[in-house]
């Protein structure tokens, strides 16, 4: 069970709301793309640590990560969720970590 979906209502990721979400997110997301394969996990990458100041409420982008349909990387140790995606072309990933 997704542990995101405990405290949400069954049916919101569904109906008209959620659809125009999805596509404004796309709209300002323009040159982002949920696609993240085994190729990107092959290749070298940088690391930009996001104070908490400038995301102060990380669950925001998770749940904008799961509209968006990025890549559910899963969980490490010290690392609570991450999705991967592209961004023009380049593989991305965002994680939330210790």
């Amino acid at each position: 069970m997704d542990p995101w979906r405990v405290n949400s209502p069954s049916d919101s990721r569904t109906g008209d709301t959620y659809e125009a979400t999805v596509g404004h997110l796309r709209q300002v997301l323009r040159g982002f793309s949920p696609g993240f394969g085994d190729l990107q996990w092959s290749g070298g990458g940088y690391k930009i640590n996001v104070p908490p100041a400038k995301l102060p409420m990380p669950v925001l982008a998770r749940e904008v990560m799961v509209v968006f349909g990025a890549a559910d990387l899963g969980r490490e140790d010290k690392v609570d969720w991450r999705y991967g995606f592209t961004a023009d072309g380049v593989p991305c990933m965002l994680a939330s970590t210790k």
